[in-house]
């Protein structure tokens, strides 16, 4: 179903956020460009529906989203 298919890629891109904070320890303090995270140059469908799962984990209170010093959005 759809609402599987979008659990599942939230679980997916959680996954990649976990990995990236907790098991790469020169990057654990270092924060991801939201626009890095979510962007595929070559598909503008694909960038939607990667804005649209990581809204259920900040929603879910499992990341945060804040502006850096450039007001950048980062995770």
């Amino acid at each position: 179903s759809h609402q599987e298919a979008t659990e599942k890629e939230v679980e997916r891109i959680l996954g990649l956020l976990l990995t990236h904070f907790k098991n790469d320890r020169k990057y654990a303090e270092a924060p991801i460009s939201f626009f890095d995270l979510v962007i595929d140059p070559n598909s503008f469908a694909r960038s939607m529906e990667n804005i649209f799962h990581v809204s259920f984990i900040i929603r879910d209170g499992l990341a945060r989203l804040k502006l850096d010093d450039d007001k950048l959005p980062i995770i």
